[in-house]
């Protein structure tokens, strides 16, 4: 089972916040295969996975966003209908 980086990001809850760091991803040709946010005590905890951890990681990084993530398992359902 293949494995990959699950990104987890606490952003101000204000306007703009989740834009900037999906427009920093993009800019670098990141894709967000998975996503969930949640809001917690005043702020977004944003969940994500990428399809360029390392990639994602340098944008975070750029923007100044630090990650708390771990290693998750990615389910392929394609293929196990199949």
């Amino acid at each position: 089972m293949p494995v990959s980086k699950e990104f987890a990001v606490l952003l101000e809850d204000r306007p703009g916040t989740l834009g900037r760091m999906c427009r920093a991803l993009a800019e670098r040709e990141v894709n967000i295969v998975a996503f969930q946010s949640v809001p917690s005590e005043g702020k977004g905890l944003v969940r994500f996975v990428a399809d360029n951890p390392a990639t994602a990681r340098k944008a975070l990084d750029n923007e100044g966003l630090s990650d708390v993530g771990q290693a998750v398992a990615i389910l392929d359902r394609t293929a196990a209908a199949a």
